[in-house]
Formats: C-alpha cells, sequence, structure tokens
C-alpha cells in the first residue's frame, strides 16, 4: 500500500514514473501494485491528471539509445497530434 501511495503522489505531480519501476524499486510485484493502486484509486476516489507524453520521450529515448535529433523530432510529432 505505501508503494502505492508513492506511486499516486507520483502521478498527482506528474513526474513520470511507471507501475514497473516503482514495483522493482520497492521488490514487490508489479501486479500486487497495481492492484493495491486500483483499490485505493477507487476507495478514495482519486481525480489523476493524464500524463504527458512529452515528459516520456526523454526515459524512452535514452532506453533506446537515440540522438537528440531523434528526441526532439519525436517532440515535434507528439506537439502535432
Amino acid at each position: 500500500m505505501i508503494t502505492s501511495a508513492l506511486y499516486a503522489a507520483c502521478r498527482d505531480t506528474e513526474a513520470p514514473r511507471t507501475l514497473k519501476d516503482m514495483a522493482d524499486a520497492a521488490n514487490i510485484k508489479r501486479k500486487d501494485l497495481a492492484r493495491c493502486y486500483r483499490l485505493m484509486h477507487r476507495e478514495l476516489d482519486l481525480r489523476m491528471p493524464i500524463v504527458n507524453p512529452i515528459q516520456c520521450i526523454a526515459r524512452i529515448s535514452s532506453r533506446l539509445e537515440t540522438t537528440g535529433k531523434i528526441k526532439r523530432y519525436a517532440i515535434k510529432v507528439l506537439k502535432l497530434s
């Protein structure tokens, strides 16, 4: 439950963290974390902002080891849609 509360705080502050990131850091299963988060979300009637995909581009591009030019192009494409 503590990790699900941290995940909810990250979502509320629009910090780009995934369930997998949080589960790996807490050494728990992603499925258990998702279950606790859904329970907390439902019981507390939380309203979470939608994740901005532009914030996730830096993480994705670093994992793929792409150049800055590709990163800028991806941001440009997302802004157009």
